[in-house]
Parts: structure tokens; C-alpha cells; sequence
């Protein structure tokens, strides 16, 4: 009876301690509030937007580099890079390239705010 007591004692704390890690929100950010990656297409041309938006009066600077990667061969390559830093809180990055039809793109993005880097990924298009 007590091996049964424990066990089931031993299940439920290991069910509420998953549970409770699968509730509990990410570690927040000190410097980047939010920050964003598009990528939208017109014919053959890739159109790509990054965001960093930081904390006013906390966050003194911000950088964006944004790679359009091709997927080609199974594998996602660079074939094009942008870097745009901000002396502010916030920053807006846009760009755009012509492609090659027939294979999917995506933009991967590092943000920096202060000394804090994210990467970020855009959805993948189809040209």
C-alpha cells in the first residue's frame, strides 16, 4: 500500500511539474520588446521587412542583418545579405532582389538591441 501511495504520489508531481514548465513564458527579453521578418514576393522579385523595436529610454541601439536564404539541394544558403544599425530603440530594415523562379525562399534575421541578439525567421515563399 505505501509503494502504491508513493508511486502515484511520484506520478502526480511529475505531472504537474511538465505541466507548469509547458505554462510558463519564455524568458523575457532585457532589450528587444519585439521584432519581426517578412518576406513577400512581386513576379521574380523577393521584397523582405525586419523589425527591432526595443524599450524607450532603455534600449540605446539596435542592428538588423538579414540573410535571403534560397533553398536549393535540401539545404537553406545566403545569397544575399543586408546590415542596417540604429543609434535608437527601434529600427525598420527593407530590401528587395531579384530571384531565381522555382525554388522558396526565406529571410533569417539577427536582431540586436543593446547587447541582446535574437534570430528570427520569415515565412518561406515559392517563386
Amino acid at each position: 500500500m505505501t509503494k502504491r501511495i508513493l508511486s502515484v504520489t511520484v506520478c502526480l508531481l511529475l505531472v504537474f511539474a511538465t505541466t507548469a514548465a509547458m505554462l510558463m513564458p519564455a524568458a523575457a527579453l532585457t532589450y528587444i520588446k519585439s521584432a519581426d521578418a517578412g518576406l513577400s514576393k512581386s513576379g521574380t522579385t523577393a521584397h523582405l521587412s525586419c523589425s527591432v523595436t526595443g524599450y524607450q529610454g532603455l534600449t540605446t541601439s539596435c542592428k538588423i542583418t538579414a540573410n535571403l536564404q534560397q533553398y536549393k539541394n535540401g539545404a537553406w544558403t545566403t545569397i544575399d545579405t543586408w546590415t542596417q544599425s540604429y543609434n535608437s530603440y527601434r529600427g525598420t530594415l527593407s530590401a528587395s532582389r531579384t530571384v531565381a523562379a522555382g525554388f522558396s525562399y526565406r529571410v533569417l534575421a539577427s536582431v540586436t538591441g543593446n547587447t541582446e541578439t535574437i534570430s528570427i525567421t520569415s515565412k518561406t515563399v515559392s517563386f
